[in-house]
């Protein structure tokens, strides 16, 4: 009989591992495969608890609360909310916010070095394999928003590769260049196959490049430079940003799309546009200038999230753009979204979403950890990077996973310590 319960156990923690090891093929995953995916692994997290109960770190359920507060306060809109159910549509999507947390820190999901290194991987062959399968199919079936000069080095890309792939441009970059990074930090930590790791990133950097997302790049450039700055001399680091910085020009030079749209930064007046004239830079004006209206007015308590997207398509309708309304253009800045949605204490649930993971990893020189967090939040700073599900699981995911990764204190230890402090102590 205990044999029969230690096989049952190790079928389990088996499926467990097979389990965490699936969340990073999120970038193949279809949005309700991935919620499949995530019930699994939680499921099967909950099933190994009940055999085998995991110890309770006080650390890690302050931590986890920290980091799941986003979600905690959208909960708590739904008793303001108008429409309860409409509120929670949009609330829903954000989960894993909680999910992640809960299953890494509290109830023991794989966390160690080899199944974090495991999913790194996975996660950057996932995306090759996004990239590689929508390029080939516009390739061999074709599409009519290539029918324009240029091809897949055309303007038509980015909607070609939404229509194919069903994914909002920016989010694939986030994925390509995530994996990039991941690949960067194990060529930086010596990891094996360094020349097919540089391989890997440089192909995800391209394929990021074709979607022409100017943030996600810049965000990529100043992640990877803080790697570097973690990893080597002084000398060393200057020539490696060097190469860094001649690679991102080569890149906007090489592909035609993400020149256009670099120029167009340029050239654009920073001023409301014209209906007739509106493009994707201009149009981030008439959303900051709505977004910071309603905040001048709910700037403390927030006016609720469900409320945040019908009030700004008001506003611009009052500017004299139509076309914007029900166009799905929110804040493009996830700090504002939260404070917006949910006041002060939104704005602080970011801060402490963001900051608290880059303090945890320079505290245990995690410098991969901490490039990963700053990339997010940089992205963050034009797209609610964390309203959509693609980016919630990416960022939840491996946060969580790396927060989990970090040595914990030892309680017997410390107990210990504590001890002979007291035996010690001449008062």
């Amino acid at each position: 009989m205990p044999r029969a319960d230690a096989k049952g156990r190790g079928y389990v923690e088996a499926a467990v591992h097979l389990s965490t090891l699936s969340l990073a093929l999120m970038p193949l995953l279809g949005m309700r495969p991935m919620v499949l995916a995530i019930a699994i692994w939680f499921a099967l997290l909950l099933i190994r608890a009940a055999r085998k109960p995991p110890g309770i770190d006080r650390n890690m359920v302050r931590l986890s609360l920290f980091l799941s507060a986003p979600f905690l306060l959208m909960l708590l809109d739904l008793v303001r909310a108008d429409d309860p159910l409409a509120s929670w549509h949009l609330a829903e999507t954000s989960a894993p916010l909680l999910l992640m947390p809960v299953g890494f820190l509290l109830l023991g999901a794989p966390s160690t070095e080899r199944t974090r290194h495991a999913m790194m991987d996975i996660l950057a062959f996932a995306s090759l394999l996004l990239a590689t399968w929508v390029d080939l199919r516009l390739l061999i079936v074709g599409s009519a928003h290539l029918a324009t000069a240029g091809g897949i080095l055309g303007p038509g890309y980015r909607a070609a590769f939404a229509e194919v792939s069903g994914m909002h441009p920016p989010y694939a970059a986030y994925f390509f260049l995530t994996s990039a990074l991941f690949q960067v930090q194990r060529i930086l930590d010596a990891e094996r196959l360094p020349k097919w790791r540089m391989g890997l990133a440089s192909l995800l950097v391209l394929s990021a490049g074709l979607i022409a997302s100017r943030m996600p790049l810049i965000a990529f450039a100043i992640a990877v430079s803080l790697l570097i700055g973690r990893h080597l001399s002084t000398n060393a680091r200057v020539r490696s940003v060097v190469i860094v910085a001649a690679a991102f020009f080569t890149l906007i030079l090489a592909i035609p799309t993400l020149r256009e749209r670099w120029i167009r930064v340029f050239e654009t007046p920073p001023a409301l546009p014209a209906e007739a004239g509106r493009n994707d830079v201009n149009e981030r004006s008439a959303i900051l200038r709505c977004t910071l209206e309603q905040l001048e007015t709910h700037w403390i308590f927030g006016m609720g999230q469900a409320k945040v997207q019908p009030a700004l398509d008001e506003c611009y309708d009052g500017l004299g753009l139509p076309a914007m309304q029900g166009a799905g253009y929110s804040t493009h800045d996830q700090a504002l979204h939260w404070w917006l949605s949910f006041g002060v204490v939104g704005l602080a649930a970011f801060v402490a979403l963001f900051f608290l993971p880059i303090r945890a990893a320079l505290r245990h020189l995690d410098g991969g950890h901490a490039a990963f967090v700053v990339f997010i939040l940089v992205c963050g700073i034009t797209e609610n990077v964390l309203a959509r599900q693609w980016g919630v699981v990416l960022f939840a995911c491996f946060n969580s996973l790396f927060i989990a990764t970090h040595p914990r204190p030892s309680p017997s230890l410390d107990t210990t310590s504590q001890r002979n402090s007291r035996a010690n102590d001449p008062g």
